[in-house]
């Protein structure tokens, strides 16, 4: 494991001993880990863990309202398959009419881990497209970005 994983999981693992205890008193939480380290440590977090009800990787944030009724089932709510095709172009921020917007240039890190790394060389292209299409819609609006 690299140091940079090293530390993300050990941030992780503080954040779950902080919810342990409120779990403890609230048996009835749903606690989840969603994103890539959830995908990568998802064994440890579901067998050794026992305290993570939902357990989702970055490309199945689609199927979370049915993964959290799982976990409110009583199972374990786990979703962590990497797609080839999911590309996140259909995903629309929310605005309100105004005279300002943001645009997201990034989804997830850049940080490129040794099992993500194909997946980023075949959306940049798509990704690119896709901004270029937001900043042309929100420019006609006449929006500052």
């Amino acid at each position: 494991m690299q140091h940079k994983e090293k530390m993300q999981s050990q941030r992780i693992y503080g954040r779950l001993g902080n919810f342990k205890a409120i779990k403890d008193e609230k048996p009835d939480l749903i606690v989840g880990v969603l994103g890539c380290m959830a995908e990568r440590l998802r064994s440890d977090l579901v067998d050794k863990k026992k305290i993570v009800d939902v357990v989702v990787g970055p490309d199945e944030y689609r199927r979370l309202p049915e993964l959290i009724d799982v976990a409110f089932n009583g199972d374990k709510g786990i979703g962590v398959k990497l797609s080839k095709t999911e590309t996140y172009d259909d995903i629309i921020p929310h605005r309100e009419d105004g005279l300002q917007a943001w645009i997201s240039v990034m989804r997830g890190c850049d940080k490129f881990c040794t099992f993500l790394c194909r997946y980023h060389l075949l959306a940049e292209e798509k990704e690119a497209a896709r901004l270029i299409q937001l900043l042309r819609k929100l420019t006609v609006s006449c929006t500052r970005i």
